[in-house]
């Protein structure tokens, strides 16, 4: 996976995310450590998820910036597996990537 490809996937996300009226944390890559996910928490309440992508695969990277993005809104269990449903199948639209 490229950056640019990365850049694109987050954009989608925060686009679908806002729309679920979720805060939307800041995403980078690679994580500062050896992980596939991390997430770094500020005082003022923002955070910076980072996921790795070299090496991954887009599906593998998605579901990274999913669960970083409800681990930062500190969603309940069930609240979570609903917007799971809502957010993961929305990524397979190239064309929704490609127009964020």
């Amino acid at each position: 996976m490229s950056a640019l490809g990365f850049s694109r996937m987050v954009r989608a996300l925060a686009t679908e995310a806002r729309g679920l009226d979720l805060r939307v944390p800041g995403f980078r890559s690679p994580p500062r450590i050896r992980a596939d996910r991390t997430i770094r928490r500020f005082p003022d309440g923002q955070a910076v998820v980072a996921v790795a992508i070299r090496g991954r695969t887009e599906d593998d990277v998605w579901v990274d910036l999913v669960e970083g993005l409800l681990a930062f809104n500190g969603v309940s269990l069930a609240e979570a597996a609903n917007l799971r449903s809502q957010l993961l199948p929305r990524r397979g639209s190239e064309t929704e990537l490609h127009a964020a």
